[in-house]
């Protein structure tokens, strides 16, 4: 509360607290004018004029500048005196502000799972979903057999026979989910692959049906997280992609699953081939852990998104700035 004293200027005249106050707010280059109760939260209302305005995405938490300096919290209008037509500015940074456009799914360790009762005995269903993203995918584990979470390094643990089903968010336990829609272009996550144990390897995103992240493994064409299996099935954009893995690009087709025996921060940009990773042979992006019935992604995940649109260098960059705050102590085990 000091910060903003310090900026007042000593002729502004304090604002009754009758009534409502005009002042402008500066939203992504903007500005707005709004009618705000003086004796309200600033930084709560001016928060919600924001969003409400559609400038802001929903869930980001940006900061309020006042004369060039930051709003605390629990600060009313009333208390500081500020005249009609005040100038408040929103701060947010261009990751907060682009992280969502175009992306399908976000799932995070961080924010944990969730266990449900059912009618099915005494086990236990199995949601991941995260609250900052309520508009995307839950991940369902399968009856019997969900996927294992681990709350001390907040990692969720796939195989054969630990995995999970996708499903939008209108819809969270519609029984035959479609999954992730034709045209994923950039999969960016933390996370951990071993040498499969049944079948070959999946790149994370598997399916009940072929999918186009058909991986190797475990089979006759070596470990390479590409086998080419996947092409036909819709996965051309993925075998002809690059991989950057800690910040380093190369091929697709030239990564291992070996190169995955610790947590490794990944950006993978599909090419626009068919418009990205498309499933030509059914449902074949609505799983995460078993494809089918042969097949799975065997590994660990700590954070996963998925986008529709391939990611500019610079937004790439803020993504994988953010993953490396959240995961150093994960990623510094490579």
């Amino acid at each position: 509360m000091d910060t903003i004293e310090a900026a007042l200027n000593e002729d502004l005249t304090l604002i009754s607290s009758g009534g409502k106050i005009a002042v402008q707010l500066c939203v992504a280059g903007i500005d707005l004018d709004v009618d705000v109760n003086p004796e309200s939260d600033i930084i709560t209302s001016l928060q919600d004029l924001a969003r409400e305005s559609g400038l802001l995405p929903p869930g980001s938490k940006p900061e309020i500048f006042f004369a060039g300096d930051r709003v605390d919290k629990d600060c009313a209008f009333t208390d500081y005196q500020i005249d009609e037509g005040a100038k408040f500015s929103i701060v947010t940074s261009k990751f907060e502000m682009d992280i969502k456009r175009g992306l399908l799914l976000w799932l995070t360790g961080k924010r944990g799972v969730r266990f449900f009762p059912t009618d099915r005995g005494p086990k236990k269903g199995f949601a991941w979903s995260n609250p900052d993203f309520p508009e995307g995918f839950t991940l369902l584990g399968a009856p019997g057999e969900p996927p294992s979470f681990c709350p001390v390094s907040r990692k969720v643990g796939f195989s054969y026979d630990n995995w999970g089903t996708l499903s939008c968010a209108e819809r969270p336990f519609e029984v035959r989910p479609n999954g992730l829609p034709d045209g994923v272009r950039t999969i960016i996550s933390v996370h951990s692959m071993v040498v499969p144990t049944r079948g070959a390897q999946f790149y994370i995103i598997a399916g009940e049906h072929q999918g186009p992240l058909h991986s190797a493994g475990g089979n006759t064409k070596g470990m390479g997280i590409s086998s080419g299996d996947g092409a036909w099935a819709g996965g051309e954009a993925f075998c002809n992609g690059t991989i950057r893995l800690d910040g380093q690009a190369q091929p697709v087709s030239a990564t291992t699953v070996e190169e995955f025996q610790f947590p490794r921060l990944a950006t993978l940009t599909c090419t626009d081939e068919n418009g990205g990773l498309v499933s030509r042979r059914g449902r074949g992006m609505n799983r995460i852990g078993r494809d089918r019935e042969c097949h799975s992604f065997q590994g660990e995940l700590y954070e996963l998104l998925v986008y529709n649109r391939e990611l500019s260098i610079e937004e790439i960059e803020q993504v994988e700035e953010y993953l490396m705050a959240e995961w150093d102590d994960i990623l510094s085990m490579h």
